[in-house]
């Protein structure tokens, strides 16, 4: 069934419309304090004549546990695996799996695609939410 684009529109302004809500919650302004913490911004209660250090822990703590969190996708050595449909697929699934597996890790570096799609995704629901917070409208454009 073919959806209309006055149906898609409709969908996609819902959505709209719930992104903005959840950017006025208490929600949103927790993560966007987090977010705050992560990037080393100010904490906004600076004095004059006091110390203006801002700490990086949550910022280290998320960089310390990245290579962790991408390991439970990278860990096995059939991080794709592909399941034989009757007995005379179990040749062809293993084959796959195999080829998958080859041109994951051989022929795109698997572990550093994981690392870096962790680090892309961070920074990316950052900017985002960044985005939206300001203009009202998300990018993934730099």
């Amino acid at each position: 069934m073919a959806v209309s684009n006055k149906d898609l529109l409709t969908v996609i302004r819902s959505y709209e419309d719930n992104v903005s809500d959840h950017m006025d919650s208490d929600a949103a302004q927790t993560r966007a304090d987090l977010i705050d913490y992560y990037l080393g911004e100010r904490y906004g209660n600076e004095r004059d004549g006091y110390s203006q250090i801002v700490t990086r822990e949550v910022y280290q703590t998320v960089e310390n546990i990245k290579a962790d969190v991408a390991e439970l996708f990278i860990a096995d050595d059939e991080t794709v695996r592909f399941e034989p449909e009757g007995p005379e697929d179990i040749d062809a699934a293993q084959q796959a799996t195999d080829y998958i597996r080859y041109v994951f890790y051989r022929q795109n570096d698997g572990f550093q695609y994981n690392t870096r799609f962790f680090d892309g995704w961070s920074f990316t629901a950052t900017r985002c939410y960044k985005a939206l917070e300001t203009h009202g409208r998300c990018s993934n454009k730099p």
